[in-house]
């Protein structure tokens, strides 16, 4: 991904880049409940782009743009985040068993069903693959519709609603998103509007309504923004737009529920930069000021 960060910044002229910082707003209806930053000694570890969490909250898997993943533990005092246990890193396989190759191992976005199946968003080598098992071999999903994507502007998203494979291209065409179904062959659900300079890093479809995260990068920093969907595009809601730099290269989102909060669960890529950082970020919502907003 970092080519195409430093591709973005050639092609973003100056003036768009500061009117666009004045327009950054911090969140609302909301409030920031955890920032946790974590590194392993494993060469391996970083470039986290996909990340999801269990129902309560307590643990998670994750995947690596170098085709690797993870499961840990999330330790909380409260809504407090306090710690993060992890296992080690293992390779994701190919449809030959075998861990995948470099060019094929850009991993960006994981769900997984209740039955332990997990569906993996691949960007360079543009598809979907299912595993019925994170360390299984996997088959591919049909990516027809996706075959003329730009080159690392590809799938970053994926989510399940009732079983069914839904995803979001990372680019927008005209200014419209389109959310696609696998049901059981790709069909266009909706539509929703591009705003801004803001590209889908990920998806979440939680309690009937479709989340996605989206970032900017401004050539210095990066800001995230979530908006939440009805399931028929409408309903739009900003729960959150975060200033330049507050947090590093947010890519992995997983919605959950803590009693009568929504919780954002999301996770960063640092491109293995030295510069860049692995962080935990989570946001609660309450049931009242999500619907007020």
């Amino acid at each position: 991904m970092y080519r195409r960060l430093a591709r973005a910044l050639i092609g973003v002229p100056l003036v768009v880049a500061v009117a666009a910082l004045a327009s950054w707003q911090l969140p609302a209806g909301g409030r920031h409940a955890a920032t946790w930053w974590w590194s392993e000694e494993d060469p391996n570890f970083g470039g986290f782009s996909g990340i999801h969490v269990t129902k309560d909250g307590t643990g998670f898997t994750a995947v690596t743009d170098k085709g690797f993943w993870m499961t840990g533990r999330l330790h909380r005092d409260g809504p407090r985040l306090t710690g993060v246990e992890t296992g080690p890193l293992r390779p994701l396989r190919g449809e030959d068993g075998a861990p995948l190759p470099v060019p094929q191992s850009d991993a960006e976005g994981l769900r997984l069903a209740s039955d332990g199946t997990a569906f993996i968003a691949f960007e360079q080598r543009v598809g979907i693959r299912r595993y019925p098992t994170m360390d299984g071999v996997p088959t591919r999903l049909p990516n027809d519709p996706f075959r003329n994507l730009p080159f690392n502007a590809g799938l970053e998203s994926v989510a399940l609603l009732d079983g069914r494979v839904v995803t979001v291209p990372e680019v927008p065409r005209d200014d419209i998103f389109t959310v696609w179904i696998h049901d059981p062959d790709w069909t266009p659900l909706f539509e929703i509007p591009a705003r801004g300079i803001f590209r889908i890093s990920d998806a979440d479809i939680f309690e009937g309504h479709l989340y996605i995260l989206e970032r900017a990068f401004l050539g210095v920093a990066f800001s995230s923004r979530v908006r939440r969907f009805d399931l028929d595009g409408g309903g739009e809601v900003t729960l959150l737009t975060t200033r330049p730099a507050k947090f590093d290269n947010l890519e992995g989102l997983s919605v959950w529920r803590d009693g009568d909060e929504t919780v954002l669960t999301m996770i960063s890529d640092d491109n293995f930069m030295p510069f860049e950082r692995t962080e935990l970020v989570e946001y609660r919502f309450t049931d009242a000021s999500v619907t007020q907003r």
